[in-house]
């Protein structure tokens, strides 16, 4: 058995362009001088309203603002303002997590804050399926005639305590 050496020329792919943009160069990245959000973000603010440069506070109205509510988009000064932000509104500062969000200010951490609260969910649901589990009820399919959801706990749960119970239907 001979074996031939393969001396054919590997065919080129054509040079086919990207429908998706270059990617940028660290030169071409906006910067954020002034501590404000890009102009996209705060035209796209929502509830807060506001957020153009040299805007005021929203709290003292004396002095321009530094920092974006997460919670309410209130445009805030300094750390006293957001103190007093907090307590007059009883905002807890937090972002909700299932507020929907422009596509103009999704960035990474909201991807991050996304899969976050997906994972979470996740854990939340395998455990309640754990739980369950323990008292004999499993999410799949019922087969044959089966007690009461609520009368198969009563029954599981008085098996594990060693106590026989016995149901009439």
């Amino acid at each position: 058995v001979s074996q031939k050496k393969n001396t054919q020329r590997p065919t080129q792919i054509p040079n086919i362009p990207s429908p998706l943009p270059p990617p940028l160069l660290l030169s071409q990245v906006p910067t954020r001088h002034g501590g404000g959000p890009p102009p996209s973000a705060a035209a796209a603010s929502g509830s807060g309203g506001g957020g153009e440069k040299g805007a005021l506070c929203q709290e003292c109205g004396e002095q321009p603002w530094n920092y974006r509510c997460p919670g309410c988009s209130r445009l805030t000064c300094s750390l006293p303002c957001v103190q007093a932000h907090k307590r007059r509104t009883a905002c807890s500062g937090k972002r909700p997590r299932t507020v929907p969000v422009a596509l103009a200010q999704f960035d990474g951490n909201q991807l991050l804050s996304d899969y976050n609260l997906l994972e979470e969910t996740s854990q939340v649901r395998e455990s309640a399926h754990r739980l369950l589990d323990g008292f004999g009820c499993g999410f799949e399919g019922r087969h044959g005639a089966q007690l009461l959801p609520w009368l198969s706990f009563l029954g599981k749960a008085a098996e594990r305590r060693g106590v026989r119970l016995a149901v009439q239907t």
